[in-house]
């Protein structure tokens, strides 16, 4: 008699060898492998091994999303970068157009002559400068004669700035032919209607001599000179620095020219003033220093109980 259970084993051993025989049975078919082998060339091993990895190692997938995240910025910046470099291109490729044809016009209304040879506002401020140098070294007077041409607006106004441009060089060549004496004479133009003329190795009253001689030979102006019938106007200023020994700035002698010039506009205009030591005193004494106010705060823990004060 068998017993149950070895009757069993013998089943499932009999269970087990024809499961092992169908097994070899279909790994050792050529046709069979040659099928696996296909599908195993279709497969992506690579994409299997990044999923188990995942799967396994869950700080693999941070650190691998991390670093799409920064490729991702990465591209970003670069495009962002891109844009703004385009951006700054551009933008410098315009006001260098601009600048250029700004700086054509401006020579093509200011510089047509050479006889009258004004400078720009940035030249005439570095010839300041270098005079100012050369001043200080040989000690011998720096003056600036501050102009303002008070007929220019009309006559631009009424006829157009051609016109306007023609009475500038007419004063312009007027000076310089009165200062041709005197060694390095530089004109600039500083606004609309006013000149400055930086002159060397002269006085106050030597100075507002020349700009005499210069307002009678601008009033004498012909109607074929200025092209119109307007008598010109011009109001002089004259600031002289003596003693170029001590230690100064271009801005000392600009102030007094324009001081001096500021009292001959208050006179009506059409003259010459040299700059006297009594304008600059007028000038502090109307405008005088804002003093200093000060605030006490009083502390209110001093000030006792609201019922007290009550």
């Amino acid at each position: 008699m068998r017993l149950p259970c070895a009757q069993g084993n013998y089943k499932l051993a009999y269970e087990h060898g024809q499961k092992e025989h169908f097994y070899q049975n279909w790994l050792y078919d050529d046709n069979k492998m040659k099928a696996l082998a296909v599908e195993a060339a279709k497969f992506n091993f690579d994409e299997l091994e990044r999923l188990l990895q995942l799967k396994e190692k869950p700080v693999y997938a941070g650190l691998l999303r991390e670093d799409e995240i920064v490729a991702e910025s990465n591209a970003r910046e670069l495009q962002r970068f891109l844009w703004q470099s385009a951006a700054i291109l551009i933008t410098t490729f315009f006001i260098s157009a601009l600048s250029a044809i700004q700086f054509l016009l401006d020579k093509m209304r200011f510089d047509k002559n050479s006889e009258v040879g004004l400078l720009r506002l940035d030249y005439m401020n570095y010839a300041a400068r270098e005079l100012m140098y050369k001043m200080r070294f040989s000690g011998e007077p720096y003056g600036v004669i501050a102009f303002n041409l008070d007929s220019l607006p009309a006559i631009n106004e009424t006829f157009n700035h051609t016109r306007g441009d023609i009475a500038i060089e007419c004063v312009v060549n007027a000076i310089r032919e009165e200062l041709k004496g005197k060694p390095n004479v530089q004109i600039g133009r500083h606004s609309d209607t006013l000149f400055y003329v930086y002159v060397t190795h002269a006085l106050t009253d030597e100075l507002v001599k020349h700009c005499q001689n210069c307002l009678e030979v601008i009033h004498n102006f012909t109607e074929d000179d200025l092209a119109s019938n307007y008598r010109m106007r011009v109001t002089f200023g004259v600031g002289v620095i003596s003693d170029c020994e001590e230690a100064f700035s271009t801005a000392e002698v600009l102030k007094k020219a324009d001081l001096a010039l500021k009292r001959a506009q208050e006179l009506g205009g059409d003259t010459v003033v040299g700059y006297d030591d009594s304008m600059e005193v007028e000038e502090e004494e109307s405008h005088p220093r804002r003093q200093a106010r000060f605030v006490h705060f009083i502390n209110p823990k001093l000030m006792g109980s609201p019922r007290k004060l009550l």
